[in-house]
């Protein structure tokens, strides 16, 4: 994935009350969402992963929060860490725990 560094950078606050699929960033007609940044916490030990679109294709792994650690931090990347297919929502799937957090992301396309 080349920089896009003409897609204003735009942000994100991620909240959920409990577990499941989480929209983070509403889907937009023709664009994908590229993620540059993302830090998340969960209220108890759990899983989330990357989704483009709710209970949709995998952009991430399975990222695991244990009791001693629970964030997940993906820092900086001017390149994105990942893309939803265009007209996708960017979704968050949560294991086990509610999550809270926020993301840098661009609208590509």
């Amino acid at each position: 994935m080349p920089p896009s560094s003409g897609a204003q950078v735009r942000y994100a606050v991620i909240t959920s009350a409990g577990a499941g699929d989480v929209e983070a960033v509403a889907a937009v007609t023709g664009k994908k969402i590229r993620v540059l940044s993302y830090y998340i916490r969960q209220s108890a030990a759990g899983t989330v992963r990357f989704e483009s679109g709710a209970a949709g294709t995998a952009m991430s792994g399975v990222m695991v929060t244990t009791t001693a650690d629970l964030v997940v931090n993906g820092d900086y990347n001017p390149c994105g860490h990942f893309d939803t297919a265009a007209s996708a929502a960017l979704s968050i799937e949560a294991g086990t725990a509610a999550v809270m957090g926020h993301l840098a992301y661009q609208l590509i396309g």
